[in-house]
């Protein structure tokens, strides 16, 4: 948000002296945090640059001193902080939806680790129209969901279509929505385009209820009903979940497909409901007010109208319905981020019970990897057993467990290899998702995995000659450890199932 503030301050020709130095700086961090961040506000910006340079008649070049200053940035960025999880995001249209449930029990069920072509494999290979129309359904039913973020795009058919900085938000908005509904990454992380672009949006939402300068009492009632149609309405049941068994039955699937179209239609007829009633509540207040018997509201009124240059009645009630509809939009949108910390909260459940007990790390594994941190050299090298979640090391396992170098602070010869840029590459390959493919190095893998099964003087010196280890931290959990290691490498740290030797 401090970067956009900065293009703000430039789209409206104001000069930043020696802020200047922000935008590169800002622009870096954006990129080294996450990738997706900066090129939606590219996108906005860009074509906000393109609105100021067609109303003003002239190149805004301060406006393309920062548009190149972000875009070195991203290129830079790139080179330095991207890669792993990055480089499996391909251009696959309505890719989202094989994250969504009543795809993946349906139609996508077979897709498997596959990136598929054009279109996601079971969309593609589904006969007739009933995978595309689920498929528009689930897009319809996403976007519903996000029309708090998406009320504010009225606001280019106002008068502030000629402040460049609409523009910036409305191209950031569009820009994260096409690009996280045209890509596909197994992780889902083309979300991260869209995420990073809402606060754009919800400014928006805001900024046209400014500028349509409805009355508050119109505001505050469609904004109550909002509110409390989400936190009364009766929750709309799910289809049961499938086995996988049961996917496999073509019938099955798509009598689940149908289910779930059910669903779907009916919390979308909820959201149509929801604006309707809002536009007649916010209109029925309007109207109440225009012809209200008092002297202090009719003078109020009378201001109000010579601000609006005498709008006809209809007008003023159209805009009371779009801005009744948008704050109901928002008020429901409210009553959702806080129904669910409340439910959570009233419950008075173990937040930890809905967490898959075999993913947790245990206290004794966190303590020998805090050992490491207070004792040793933030130089030196560990090696460990660790490499999975569940902890467990095993073939195609989840190699996603980097608690020893998270907690423990020191580089490890092999530890967790899914993010490796081998490891991404060769995603897919034998039906496994890059998570589970092998160790991109499978000679130091054996090496690593021998020292703790069957050290031998030998592969500890080439440890620590070759590979400038010091220290190897041996979990029972991970896998077994042989007794001899104890021997050959004195034991410094033992907690749990956590052994910590120091090489002589």
């Amino acid at each position: 948000m401090l970067l956009a503030a900065v293009c703000v301050q430039v789209l409206r020709g104001r000069a930043l002296g020696p802020a200047w130095v922000l935008v590169p700086a800002l622009g870096l961090a954006c990129a080294g945090a996450k990738a997706s961040a900066l090129p939606p506000l590219i996108a906005g910006l860009g074509l906000a640059t393109l609105a100021a340079w067609i109303r003003r008649r002239r190149v805004p070049w301060r406006v393309f001193a920062v548009l190149a200053s972000l875009v070195a940035a991203m290129v830079v960025g790139y080179r330095l902080f991207a890669g792993g999880g990055a480089g499996t995001l391909r251009a696959q249209p309505l890719g989202l939806i094989r994250h969504l449930v009543p795809y993946q029990q349906t139609y996508g069920a077979d897709d498997g680790a596959q990136f598929g072509g054009l279109l996601p494999p079971g969309l593609a290979e589904a006969d007739g129209t009933a995978g595309w129309l689920l498929a528009a359904a689930l897009f319809g039913s996403w976007l519903l969901r996000q029309t708090p973020r998406l009320a504010g795009g009225p606001l280019l058919a106002t008068p502030a279509r000629r402040d460049p900085v609409a523009w910036l938000f409305t191209g950031a908005v569009a820009a994260g929505l096409a690009v996280a509904w045209l890509t596909y990454h197994p992780s889902a992380s083309q979300i991260y385009f869209w995420l990073p672009v809402i606060p754009f949006g919800a400014l928006l939402a805001c900024w046209l209820l400014a500028r349509i300068r409805v009355r508050w009492p119109v505001l505050v009632t469609a904004g109550l009903l909002g509110l409390l149609a989400q936190l009364l309405a009766p929750p709309l049941g799910s289809p049961p979940a499938l086995t996988q068994a049961e996917r496999a039955v073509e019938s099955v699937r798509v009598a689940n497909a149908n289910d779930w179209m059910t669903t779907l239609g009916w919390s979308a007829a909820r959201y149509a409901a929801l604006i309707v009633l809002a536009a007649l509540l916010a209109v029925a207040v309007e109207a109440l007010l225009l012809t209200w018997p008092r002297a202090a509201v009719t003078a109020r009124r009378a201001a109000l109208v010579r601000r609006l240059g005498r709008p006809a009645r209809t007008t003023l009630l159209g805009r009371s319905a779009l801005a009744g509809t948008v704050t109901a939009l928002l008020g429901a949108s409210i009553a959702t981020g806080v129904e669910i910390p409340v439910r959570h909260l009233l419950a008075r459940a173990d937040p930890l019970a809905a967490i898959n007990q075999q993913l947790v790390v245990s206290e004794t594994e966190m303590r020998a990897a805090l050992w490491l941190r207070e004792h040793t050299d933030p130089d030196e090298r560990v090696a460990t057993n660790v490499h999975c979640r569940p902890v467990r090391t095993t073939p195609h396992c989840d190699a996603r467990a980097y608690w020893v170098t998270g907690l423990g602070g020191r580089r490890a010869l092999v530890e967790s290899w899914a993010y490796a840029d081998d490891v991404v590459a060769a995603h897919g390959r034998d039906g496994y998702g890059y998570p589970r493919q092998p160790a991109p190095d499978p000679a130091l893998f054996a090496l690593n995995e021998r020292v703790f099964t069957d050290p031998t003087p030998t592969d500890l010196a080439r440890l620590r000659d070759t590979h400038g280890v010091r220290w190897l931290l041996a979990d029972t959990n991970a896998g077994p450890v042989s007794t001899d290691l104890a021997r050959l490498a004195p034991v410094r740290y033992t907690a749990g199932p956590v052994t910590i030797h120091e090489l002589p």
